[in-house]
């Protein structure tokens, strides 16, 4: 069999990956070409540079590092393009052509067939990456091709024995591999990634941080989804327990219920992350100190006042499913396309299992917005959630009203808002006295209640809902259309025939409320402020 200059075929090939030189069909466009005598049926081939392809190769492995200072970084984000990929195959198919065209049949070594040599393909890409292309040859010897890939790190340690650096070698190729086999990041993918595999996913922006976990807008550049990620990088024992148990209990909420989607999650040596659906325009807090004008280009006030109502749906779903949130506050809350959502579930607990929903106190979340009960670190309950999501209601019906949240006579002045329950009250009769809108009434009313002192005294969700329900058949559509969005309209008029939702487990939002009515009257509203 004859055999190309300078020795075999697998010598040919080999010195082509080390030269930076691949035979193309001469269909491809180039400079500097080296036309190969060939058979006269066969296609014209030529040598040319890697760096002449019309679809750049991978940078190397230092490339993709931020910086040579820091070893660590994986260069997640970045992987190898499909055109890429195609472009290396139709370089080792020409391979294999010019050896037919030149008389050659046989196998370059060990058994590997040239119709099988652009199964190498992705194998040639991470040894380009990691600059080792001399090590190719060690692969063919092995009959490992990329239908054997991604391998083990066992494997490649033995491979890599005769090197001197085998151990080093091995384990860059391991996590490299993964570049040009990514794994599949689908919605509800639990992925445990090895400790130095780079990530197919991109940081695009810092959104905010914690005091363990960072949240960034990333895009996972396989599927060019965009998603807001929650990432620990070296959580302790405590975060761990958390992660965990944010992923269970979001896992079990509907996320049409105004609340954050979990996408995926993925585990990487001490790293934990959480990506989340959708990327928030911004958070409530942050709508709500904008000036008027810049507010209103992400949410109306329209939208702002049925947020009200979606974030009462909200909480009464999730204390159906069995969780307190803990943490609820305006900063936790965000917008995205003028829809209100509950996020960060960080402190919240399953108490599905419990014969009640109270707990020893534990994390209190944040003094500001927390109820009473929890300042001496007491007993806390769902009621917890219901007075703190009442001081986010009334902080968006004093900006709605007009006042600024810096200005001295917003309800947002009176906070931390359990120190200063007498004032809330009287805050809560002044504007009550001095509105005539039913909707204004409704929602004073309410709130009113839901900040009673006293936990035991505080309205279930529930009963909320069902307060909702009697508003929704005594005054109408035009009513509802400025307290809920028409998905959550929609889930009111069943919720009577259906008792979709169970707050105990034991009986519809009507059964919970039992005997206590929503108080109406003025008389009413002067009897709760002396009592609570």
């Amino acid at each position: 069999m004859p055999e190309a200059a300078g020795g075999t075929h697998a010598d040919t090939l080999q010195s082509i990956m080390s030269e930076n030189l691949f035979i193309v069909p001469c269909s491809i466009p180039c400079t500097n070409e080296h036309r190969v005598a060939t058979l006269a049926d066969s296609q014209p081939q030529m040598y040319i540079r890697l760096d002449q392809l019309q679809s750049p190769i991978l940078p190397s492995l230092n490339q993709l590092r931020i910086s040579q200072r820091n070893p660590t970084e994986r260069g997640d984000g970045y992987t190898i393009r499909p055109e890429t990929l195609h472009e290396t195959e139709r370089v080792l198919r020409a391979y294999a052509d010019h050896c037919v065209a030149i008389g050659y049949f046989g196998d370059i070594r060990n058994g590997i067939r040239l119709e099988k040599i652009s199964n190498a393909s992705r194998l040639c890409l991470i040894l380009d990456i990691l600059e080792q292309r001399h090590l190719l040859a060690m692969f063919l010897r092995a009959q490992i091709l990329d239908d054997s890939l991604p391998t083990t790190l066992a494997k490649l340690h033995d491979l890599f024995e005769p090197c001197d650096n085998r151990n080093t070698i091995a384990d860059l190729f391991f996590a490299e591999q993964f570049r040009v086999f990514p794994r599949q990041w689908v919605k509800n993918c639990e992925i445990q990634c090895e400790r130095r595999e780079p990530l197919p996913i991109r940081s695009l922006k810092p959104l905010g941080h914690g005091t363990q976990a960072m949240v960034d807008k990333v895009e996972i550049v396989t599927n060019h989804i965009i998603c807001a990620r929650k990432q620990w990088t070296n959580p302790n024992k405590d975060a761990r327990k958390r992660f965990s148990q944010e992923i269970a209990l979001l896992k079990r909420l509907d996320p049409t219920y105004h609340i954050v989607e979990v996408f995926g999650t993925y585990t990487r040596g001490r790293e934990l992350a959480l990506l989340l659906l959708p990327v928030a325009d911004c958070d409530l807090w942050q709508a709500l100190t904008m000036p008027e004008h810049e507010r209103n280009e992400l949410l109306s006030d329209d939208d702002l006042s049925r947020a009200m109502g979606c974030l009462c749906v909200g909480l009464a779903h999730i204390h159906q499913r069995g969780v307190r949130h803990k943490d609820i506050k305006p900063h936790n809350i965000l917008i995205y396309k003028s829809r209100i959502i509950f996020a960060d579930f960080g402190l919240s607990r399953d108490i599905s299992s419990l014969s009640t929903s109270k707990s020893d106190g534990g994390d209190r979340g944040t003094p500001k917005y927390c109820a009473p009960e929890l300042t001496d670190w007491g007993m806390r309950g769902r009621a917890a959630d219901v007075f703190s999501l009442a001081c986010v209601l009334l902080e968006i019906w004093s900006v709605l009203s007009g006042w600024a949240t810096d200005e001295g006579g917003s309800f947002s002045s009176l906070s931390p808002f359990h120190q200063n329950l007498e004032q809330a009250r009287r805050w809560i009769h002044d504007c009550y006295g001095s509105s005539s809108s039913p909707f204004d009434r409704f929602w004073l009313r309410t709130c009113l209640a839901m900040l009673r002192k006293e936990p035991k005294d505080r309205p279930r969700m529930g009963q909320i809902i069902e307060w909702l329900e009697e508003l929704q058949q005594n005054s109408g559509k035009e009513f509802l259309d400025r307290g809920l969005c028409e998905t959550c309209q929609a889930r009111l008029a069943r919720s009577s025939s259906q008792c979709i939702d169970r707050e105990e487990n034991n009986g519809s939002f009507r059964k919970a409320l039992g005997s206590r009515r929503l108080p109406k009257t003025d008389e009413r509203i002067s009897r709760m402020c002396s009592s609570c």
